[in-house]
């Protein structure tokens, strides 16, 4: 049985990884520990890289890509459905991640579309997926109610000529 230390910080997920301490956030197994990610077997916990995020961030030691590591090792490889998603990412990924390998903008473009899921991540790393899930629902809600108030507003301002 592992022993139980605090919430990992920023700098512990990015920077601190070590074989020593157990991972500690919300019902992750011991056998799931700091610093298992080898880099030269070209993946984590799950045999395989982050291809697109790697493809994307330009780097496999690059912090965001060290974050969504961390979340794979953690809370996928720990159960059959999250098993199951990496299986299929692993499956899939490599031709998307070539091309955006090759293609500057779409690498851009990519870096953003991933700072949702790296935040998702970080924060389920802090806090646990279910508090992380209510913030990010309780997010969107907001983002969408103030969508739908700024088109009345929109409505209900006086046309110009």
């Amino acid at each position: 049985m592992g022993h139980h230390v605090g919430k990992p910080s920023l700098e512990d997920l990015l920077e601190g990884e070590s074989e020593e301490r157990d991972h500690d956030v919300a019902l992750v197994p011991d056998s799931v520990k700091w610093g298992s990610i080898d880099p030269s077997s070209g993946g984590g916990g799950g045999g395989g890289s982050c291809f697109i995020a790697t493809a994307a961030f330009g780097s496999y030691l690059d912090p965001h890509v060290a974050v969504l590591r961390s979340f794979r090792d953690s809370f996928l490889l720990t159960n059959r459905f999250g098993k199951a998603f990496v299986a299929w990412y692993y499956a899939t990924s490599p031709p998307y991640a070539d091309a955006i390998r090759q293609n500057g903008l779409i690498k851009a473009g990519e870096c953003i579309a991933l700072l949702p899921a790296i935040g998702f991540a970080y924060l389920s790393l802090a806090v646990g997926v279910t508090p992380a899930l209510c913030v990010s629902l309780a997010f969107l809600f907001a983002l969408a109610s103030s969508g739908r108030l700024f088109r009345a507003h929109c409505a209900a301002a006086p046309t110009i000529p």
